[in-house]
């Protein structure tokens, strides 16, 4: 059985979470890894403040050491490790959502997943005063690597499965649109606006004059993107996705991917999770691990492709607007918008954009390609 945990993460520090200058006692706890003993050392009880103290009576396990990791503990029990996490009182909704899709996911079969660990009165998170308390599975499995055919395919079963399961129908929520008809637009918007805010400069700069080079056709690109995205009713698949609750993860890359020695899967990083469009994670996916392996590898797209659409076939209007979002110059727009926000060094720009201007005609040829093999 594949598992499948989050670990939140970006949790704002908390007065409960920082605190004691003064000596604490320490202990050598034995771990197992990869059935290889080692050793660590952790901090007891006494590193926690009272209020966390009291919030981890609540749950049957028996704490033995205690290490800080990110803006969480991470706590060696009696039952294997667990994660401590700490929200502020406002972020209530969010905890709750999160909380639900996972329970409603692991309702229609998807259960390799690490939910919420309750209490002893049956509770997923614990209240002290203005905060909330989550206890998690800790798991230390290596990342998964995309550059390896059977780590990729177990990412892309996995995702396929999400986006098959993950309708939510009771949570509702406004969709992300970062892929949407007019977050595109304005994506397109912004390079004409760099382009017509150079006629007022007397000068130039070099990433200036790269940009100005290529700036009219990558404009063009982008429109062509739109308009098939358009014609195919993007916004139509927002709706749809807003209606049915539909869940994705939002970040699903290496980092909270991760392979346990029996290989299963963990996916962790849920903190981002929320109703938005399976086909636009899909095509962040893809340019993702592009990226990691041979750039615009087609044989890797088809791979990916193969094993999604085992688990979840594509519409025609999916696999269109698949084609559209990865034809659109999402590299080009990003690194021009961060340059001119002053984002990056302008060694560095020009860099990224001549890289960009290098891998043009292979990424023509793979959206050509990925056509012919959709049909």
């Amino acid at each position: 059985m594949v598992r499948l945990f989050f670990s939140p993460h970006q949790f704002p520090v908390t007065h409960s979470m920082v605190h004691h200058s003064m000596a604490l006692n320490w202990t050598m706890v034995l771990l197992w890894r990869g059935g290889i003993p080692v050793t660590e050392e952790y901090q007891d009880l006494s590193a926690l403040a009272q209020e966390e103290q009291e919030v981890l009576e609540q749950y049957p396990y028996k704490v033995i050491g205690t290490k800080r990791r990110g803006r969480g503990w991470r706590l060696e029990t009696d039952r294997g490790p667990k994660g401590l996490y700490c929200y502020h009182a406002p972020d209530r909704d969010r905890i709750f959502a999160i909380h639900h899709a996972l329970e409603q996911l692991a309702s229609k079969g998807f259960r390799h997943t690490s939910r919420n660990i309750r209490t002893r009165q049956g509770e997923p998170f614990v209240r002290k005063g203005d905060y909330y308390y989550t206890l998690v599975d800790w798991y230390n499995y290596p990342r998964i690597d995309f550059r390896q055919d059977r780590d990729l395919q177990i990412a892309t079963r996995n995702l396929a499965m999400l986006h098959r399961l993950g309708q939510v129908r009771e949570r509702q929520e406004k969709v992300d649109q970062r892929l949407g008809k007019k977050s595109l637009e304005k994506r397109n918007q912004e390079l004409k606006g760099y382009r017509q805010r150079l006629d007022n400069k007397s000068q130039y700069s070099p990433f200036d004059e790269l940009f100005l080079e290529h700036a009219e056709r990558m404009e063009q690109k982008s429109t062509t993107a739109m308009e098939k995205l358009i014609n195919n009713n993007i916004d139509q698949l927002f709706v749809e996705s807003a209606e049915r609750g539909t869940v994705c993860h939002r970040n699903w890359t290496e980092r909270n991917l991760r392979i346990s020695p029996d290989n299963n899967l963990a996916i962790i990083g849920w903190d981002n999770c929320g109703t938005d469009v399976p086909i636009a994670e899909f095509s962040g996916f893809i340019r993702y691990v592009i990226d990691r392996r041979d750039n615009w590898d087609v044989d890797s797209a088809k791979q990916i492709l193969s094993t999604y659409e085992e688990i979840r076939p594509l519409e025609n209007r999916e696999k269109s607007a698949l084609l559209a979002l990865l034809a659109f110059p999402h590299k080009f727009w990003k690194t021009v918008a961060s340059h001119y926000r002053g984002g990056k060094d302008l060694e560095s720009s020009i860099n990224t954009l001549k890289q960009v201007f290098a891998e043009e005609q292979k990424q023509e040829r793979f959206v050509n390609t990925l056509q012919e093999e959709l049909g």
